[in-house]
């Protein structure tokens, strides 16, 4: 199994240049990943931890999920998608970390609701999460 982390570059007239980082928050089709393959030492990680770390595991794309990702920026806004492929098993110190969706929003972070645009029509609901604290207008 390959997953894949993806984020586009959007240009801004007044704004800037701000990053999206795109996640999957909710499938149409549930289905139960196998967290103990993907996740280091996962029968290791407190109780408290398991939510987090498989929430992140789950805002991942699959090759398919990325690819009509790609389409769907690239037609309707012209915007290009640029991924990475996430090691797996996910190494214990990139475990420690909050999933995009559980980042509270104001203040500079937030979260484009892509799956909300009258065109959408991916069979699983994808936000963008940004960060305009760091974004330097021209």
């Amino acid at each position: 199994m390959k997953l894949f982390r993806a984020y586009s570059i959007v240009k801004y007239p007044v704004e800037g240049e701000i990053c999206y980082h795109w996640y999957i928050s909710e499938r149409l089709h549930v289905f139960e990943r196998p967290y103990k393959d993907l996740i280091e030492d996962y029968d290791k990680i407190a109780c408290d931890d398991v939510f987090y770390i498989k929430n992140m595991v789950d805002e991942f794309f699959d090759a398919d999920e990325l690819n009509a990702l790609q389409t769907f920026l690239h037609e309707c806004f012209g915007v290009e998608l640029t991924s990475e492929e996430v090691t797996l098993p996910i190494p214990r110190e990139e475990q420690n970390v909050m999933p995009y969706g559980g980042v509270p929003a104001g203040g500079g972070p937030g979260h484009y609701l892509l799956h909300k645009h009258s065109k959408y029509n991916l069979p699983f609901k994808v936000v963008g999460y940004y960060d305009t604290r760091s974004v330097v207008a021209e």
